[in-house]
């Protein structure tokens, strides 16, 4: 009778322990997914004639430039944590015509942003639309 008592303690031992060190191991998981990552294929650090624009793993930095010298205009957002302007990353999906949107989270819709080829130049296009001749505008950004 007692020996059957300690093997249903040692039973239920192991199978706590075992519990405990699934949630753990799920729950570690579950942190590490919550970061926002960009796409590969637009990351680096690009530039245009007024812009540069950084692009790593978990950040999405854009810097204005006027004759020659960083402006105030810089802003970044993380797909980490919260930036010190309190904003968080959000890329979409890649679009049928091969656009990422990236922006802040539950903020405005973002830049769309595609890796192609102009001027024989390896380069990132984004577009907007001008109010004043209802045409697209493309921008494009070079690798540094």
């Amino acid at each position: 009778m007692i020996k059957r008592f300690k093997n249903y303690i040692i039973i239920g031992l192991v199978a706590v322990i075992a519990l405990i060190g699934m949630s753990a191991i799920s729950q570690s998981a579950s942190a590490h997914s919550k970061y926002t990552t960009t796409p590969t294929s637009l990351r680096g650090k690009w530039v245009s004639k007024t812009q540069y624009v950084v692009i790593s793993k978990y950040e999405f930095s854009v810097s204005s430039y006027k004759h020659g010298k960083k402006s105030n205009d810089t802003w970044s957002v993380s797909g980490k944590r919260k930036t010190s302007s309190g904003y968080r990353l959000s890329v979409s999906k890649k679009s049928k015509s091969g656009y990422y949107r990236l922006g802040i989270a539950k903020g405005e819709s973002g830049w769309p942003l595609k890796r192609t080829h102009h001027k024989g130049k390896t380069a990132l296009v984004t577009y907007g639309w001008n109010p004043m001749t209802h045409k697209a505008i493309h921008s494009y950004f070079y690798k540094k």
